[in-house]
């Protein structure tokens, strides 16, 4: 993020799963490109969901 990037694009297309400390740092990482004026895309995974780790919740991420 020191670097400003206007779009910060993250590809989970091939992640079956995301565990706490992942969705954390998803949830962070893009707080911070808002805060600074960016957008924040996620591409993937299938169907716009990740099974979590730590139970059977579903992590969604839109990719707006």
């Amino acid at each position: 993020m020191r670097l400003r990037p206007r779009q910060l694009v993250v590809d989970l297309r091939r992640c079956r799963t995301v565990d706490t400390k992942g969705a954390i740092l998803l949830v962070e990482t893009r707080r911070r490109a808002w805060a600074i004026g960016g957008s924040f895309v996620v591409h993937g995974p299938d169907r716009g969901s990740a099974r979590h780790e730590a139970g059977t919740a579903e992590l969604r991420m839109a990719a707006k």
